[in-house]
Formats: structure tokens, sequence, C-alpha cells
């Protein structure tokens, strides 16, 4: 029987802090894991005790490393090696044939010196602006510093990740060098049929006391402001002046959760905004996405954003702001809709689609076509870009001979 590659997805934070790289490695790891030896490599979160039935349901393995919170309003943790012993010993004893990092951490750092010990290829994923979090937790002086030391951590690397055509760019923005390779997201969803759509549509309605000619709006992530919370919450604002009806589900938690949920209050629009939660149960969000007329993702903290291309699998297009990273393959019009990030301009952006003043029916197919991609498909490019570095490798070791 041929020897299975072995595996490691190194992300510093996982379950229960649910966002869209959590998503992502938990499906790479549900795919990959029928083909590689796997192991999904994290930080021991917060709570681990209410998290043992998740971990356990598990159809990979998952190695934990002790942690200690980092960016505390954020949720995030980091990796406390210094007191990892246990888990210093058991990643060596793996003898991982190949390492993909998901988050520039301590888990990254640790897991870098181990490749480039054992001369074993490396890729990292550049998922998220770390920029945008270092401004708000740390002086100046530090953040150039902190992304010089990620930037000369990461060109240790072999290959850089990139979602979408912009991502590479920023990632030179921060000094990384390393060569870089497209490969688009996917979603865990089934594009859906009419007949689908519908059963979920009723399901939404029961869910959520609404009525068939509500206008549902959608967001979906974490309540952080630089994801554009709050100016959607302008926005809606605007859009009631106009006496249109309507229905806004925020679907998530984050630091920023009872914030918004005031600054709603204040704006006169409880009854008009609907707050979900957290949704792990996946039927449950099928039914968000597909009673949706739009989806708004405003963020300017995302490089890729899952959730758009979970929209667009049900026929749901979505609004971004322009010179977003989460835009760079939503044309305005086409297949989705870009504005200006001015609650005005978004304001009238969703008052022309409940309207009827778009054509909307062409521009959610669009949607549809163009930014659907099953994780299945997805990881088949995976998969290549992997066997070519492996196979690089084992050319270096031949010569070396």
């Amino acid at each position: 029987m041929e020897k299975r590659i072995k595996l490691a997805l190194v992300n510093e934070t996982f379950y229960p802090h649910v966002d869209g790289v959590h998503i992502l490695v938990d499906q790479y790891a549900r795919l990959l894991s029928e083909e590689y030896d796997l192991t999904v490599v994290v930080s021991k979160p917060k709570g681990y005790g209410i998290s043992k039935a998740y971990y356990k349901s598990l159809p990979y393995k998952v190695m934990f490393c002790e942690s200690s919170h980092l960016f505390k309003p954020r949720g995030y943790r980091f990796a406390t090696l210094w007191r990892s012993f246990g888990f210093k010993r058991r990643f060596k004893e793996e003898k991982f044939d190949l390492i993909h990092i998901n988050s520039p951490g301590m888990l990254a750092r640790f897991a870098i010196k181990q490749a480039r010990k054992r001369e074993i290829p490396i890729v990292f994923s550049l998922h998220s602006q770390y920029d945008i979090d270092f401004k708000k937790y740390l002086p100046k002086f530090l953040q150039k510093i902190i992304i010089k030391n990620i930037a000369e951590k990461l060109n240790r690397c072999d290959l850089l990740f990139s979602f979408n055509p912009k991502i590479a760019g920023y990632g030179r923005s921060l000094g990384i060098t390393i060569p870089s390779v497209m490969v688009i997201n996917g979603t865990q969803y089934e594009l859906t049929t009419a007949e689908m759509k519908e059963k979920y549509i009723i399901q939404a309605e029961e869910d959520y006391h609404l009525k068939p000619d509500d206008n549902v709006l959608l967001f979906v992530g974490r309540m952080i402001a630089d994801k554009g919370i709050f100016l959607i919450a302008d926005a809606l604002k605007i859009v009631k002046q106009s006496n249109l009806v309507f229905k806004m589900l925020y679907v998530g938690t984050g630091p920023e959760f009872n914030k918004l949920k005031n600054y709603i209050s204040e704006l006169g629009l409880n009854d008009d905004v609907i707050f979900a939660g957290t949704i792990l149960d996946q039927e449950k969000m099928k039914s968000a996405y597909a009673v949706a007329k739009l989806f708004l993702f405003p963020s300017k903290y995302d490089l890729d954003g899952l959730v758009k291309r979970e929209a667009a699998s049900f026929g749901c297009p979505s609004l971004l702001c322009e010179d977003t990273f989460a835009a760079s393959d939503v044309t305005h019009n086409v297949n989705g809709y870009v504005v200006s990030d001015k609650p005005e301009d978004m304001a009238a952006q969703i008052c022309s689609v409940l309207t009827g003043d778009t054509d909307y029916d062409t521009i959610a197919a669009k949607a549809k076509e163009t930014l659907y991609l099953s994780w299945a498909d997805a990881i088949k490019a995976v998969k290549l870009e992997y066997t070519k570095l492996l196979e690089q490798y084992e050319e270096k070791r031949k010569l070396k001979k």
C-alpha cells in the first residue's frame, strides 16, 4: 500500500471562533483527508471542554497547542509554545511531508522553522488585512516592526495562495515576495434549484416570522465595524425614509454585536432588523440565503469573503464597496452591485433593487454563474499545487544524492 502524504493545516484560531478561515480550513481538511494523512494544527480554544463534542465529531485529526488571547476585543487567540512541550514533541514526531499555514502567528513561526529543518515544502494562504488589526491595537512604531517580522517569516515559505487577483499585490505591499498562485475559494453549498430554494424560503419565513412580501436583506459575518455593519445600518435608515418595506437579517456575533444592536435602536430600526446570532445549523443558514433578495457585504477587512459565494449559490447577488478586495471579482450591474462607501449611495442601490429599477434577475443569474464554485472543484487546484511543490522537492533531493 502506497504511503499517504502527511499534511498539516495550521491555523492559530479555530472553533468555537467561527469565521471564513475556520470554514476554509474545515472544508480543506474534510476533502483532503480522503487522500492525505491530514492533521489540523490549532491553538487550544478557550472553554475547550464545551467544544469537545464538536472536535470528536470531526472526520480528521486535530492537534492542539496551548494558547492565550490576542487582540481580545477581536476574540483571536495565539499559541503559547513556551508552555506546550508536549505539542512540540508531537508535531515533530508526525514528520509531516507538507505544511500549509493559514495565519501568521506563533504556530506559523514554529511550523516554518520545522519545515526548514526537515526540508519540506510549505504554503501560506493570505486571508486577512493584518495591518488593520495592528493599527487598532498597537502603536505605530510597533506596527512596522511586526509587519516586517511577518513578511520575513512568510518569505521563508515556498508559495503564497491568493484567492483573487488583488491579494498578491497586497502581500507585496507587506513585503511578501515569494511566488504567488491564485487558488479560488469554494462553497460547501450546492447550486440550488427553484424547488430547493422555495423549500428553504418557507423555512426562513417560519423561523423569522417573515411575510412573503418582505424584502429581506442579509449580512453574514463577524460583528466588527470594518465589515461595514454600521454602514449598513446608516443606509437602512435612509431606505426606511423612502417608505420601502424590508427586513434586515444580521447573522453572526462578535465584539461589536451589542454596540450594533444599540445603534439600530437609536436609528429607530428595531422593527426592521432581525439579529439571528451565530447559525451553526447549515440547513438554517441555507434558509437565510434563500430568502434574501440582496446580500450586503461592504467589508473593507476581508480579502475575499466566502459568504458572497454562499449567497451566489442561491442566486442572491451581493452589494459591495468600491476598491475593496471582496469586490475584486464583482462587476457593477453585471454579477452584483458595487458602490461607494457612502450610506446614501448604498441606500440608493438598495432602493433601486427593491423597486425593480435594475435587471435583477439577469444579475442574480450571472452571480450564480460566475461566483459559485464548489469546494470539491476548488480543492482540485489546491491538490495540483501541492503535487507540484512535492515533486520539486523530490527533484532537489535527487540532485543532492
